[in-house]
């Protein structure tokens, strides 16, 4: 009866060995996932603030053309006022011309 209950004990610790040994194996597959995840977290973060920093740029870069654009429609707002002024100047002149033809 004690050699029965030895054997029963050994098939135990045997049995508990094997359920430690998986508990073991699965804690390092989750552990191994988790560190995979993590690197692919950190890849992805990575991504975004490169994707990130290159809208930015992006951005002030059109709005560095817009700018430009804007200044440059300024520029030409100020020389058509220029122009309409001149044509104004040489209708009046042709106007005069044309009274002065008129008279003679």
């Amino acid at each position: 009866q004690m050699q029965f209950k030895l054997d029963r004990m050994r098939s135990l610790e045997s049995k508990t060995t094997k359920k430690i040994e998986e508990a073991i194996g699965h804690k390092e597959a989750i552990r191994n996932q988790l560190h995979e995840k993590s690197q692919e977290a950190f890849k992805l973060k990575a991504q975004l603030e490169e994707g990130k920093r290159e809208s930015l740029q992006r951005l002030a870069s059109e709005n560095q053309a817009l700018a430009s654009l804007e200044t440059k429609m300024e520029a030409a707002k100020h020389e058509n006022r220029g122009l309409e002024e001149e044509v104004q100047d040489l209708g009046a002149t042709v106007r005069a011309f044309e009274e002065q033809e008129r008279q003679r």
